[in-house]
């Protein structure tokens, strides 16, 4: 029952926002197509980031797959503080709009809640707001763990072993991000001061 509802919500949702988008001009639709080609004029013209060619050239491998839906599996190796979380972000954001149209899903896995999964919501959050587009598309967070934009969203869920996660199917794209041993140490901390201070 609580799947029908959220479906004949997203299909108004839909309906709502392709009639704002029915309203542009042609100057904004033709701007609009320009800076969808691509994740380089997308991150740079839709949310104000000029992404590294690294950066790129590791998405586009997955876009590309992902138009391809080959399910092709890619492991990403970036050192820490080179920008893996910004490209992620700037990713996601890219493919709810190119595929805003078509129900689709993408799930993101973090090796833990907190701070790292809060961390990645909240950067996700920040640069969809940083340009009107996004709001004014509908951009909203649901339930506290998923992210829609029409009728494709985005979950983010604790990889975890604690974590009590239902199982959840992406329609194309699933993310798995594991830390640098330097983090995995950090949030092995955390879990045992936090254990601690419960005792």
């Amino acid at each position: 029952m609580k799947r029908t509802k959220c479906k004949m919500f997203n299909d108004l949702l839909v309906r709502e926002r392709l009639e704002r988008m029915g309203k542009l001009s042609g100057k904004e639709r033709r701007e609009m197509r320009t800076h969808t080609r691509g994740l380089k004029g997308f991150a740079l013209g839709f949310v104000g980031v000029q992404l590294r060619p690294y950066q790129l050239e590791a998405a586009n491998a997955v876009i590309r797959s992902v138009y391809r839906r080959d399910g092709e599996t890619f492991v990403i190796l970036f050192a820490r503080q080179s920008g893996k979380d910004e490209l992620l972000a700037n990713l996601i954001l890219f493919l709810l709009t190119r595929l805003s149209d078509k129900g689709t899903s993408i799930v993101c896995a973090q090796p833990t809640f907190s701070p790292q999964t809060e961390n990645a919501m909240q950067r996700l959050e920040r640069r969809a707001f940083q340009r009107h587009f996004f709001p004014y598309a509908g951009f909203h967070k649901q339930f506290g763990y998923m992210y829609s934009l029409m009728s494709s969203r985005v979950l983010y869920f604790s990889a975890d072993p604690s974590a009590n996660v239902v199982g959840q199917t992406a329609a194309i794209l699933s993310m798995e991000l594991k830390g640098g041993k330097s983090e995995e140490k950090e949030a092995m901390l955390q879990r045992e001061t936090a254990q601690e201070n419960k005792a």
